[in-house]
């Protein structure tokens, strides 16, 4: 890869896109066996992190009002949003 002052030392760049990286895991492991690991990842994260808090919304308002909670900066870092469609 050529960066601003020449060639750039170490391995070349690949690019990582997640959903298309999720999509090839899918395909070969089963959507089943992704949703599993995923839960499974996910469950293990918030153990191992007790100040986090999971924070459940519900509509499009819900996510209007989360998004715009945290574009102006006033979301605290601790909690995790899930909003789900109403």
């Amino acid at each position: 890869m050529t960066g601003e002052h020449g060639e750039l030392p170490g391995p070349p760049r690949t690019p990582f896109f997640t959903p298309e990286r999720v999509r090839t895991l899918a395909a070969r492991i089963g959507g089943a066996a992704l949703l599993h690991r995923m839960d499974t990842a996910m469950r293990g994260f918030v153990a191992a992190n007790p100040r986090l808090r999971i924070v459940e919304h519900l509509g499009p308002d819900a996510l209007q009002d989360v998004y715009g909670t945290v574009v102006a900066g006033r979301a605290l870092p601790e909690n995790a949003h899930i909003v789900r469609p109403a």
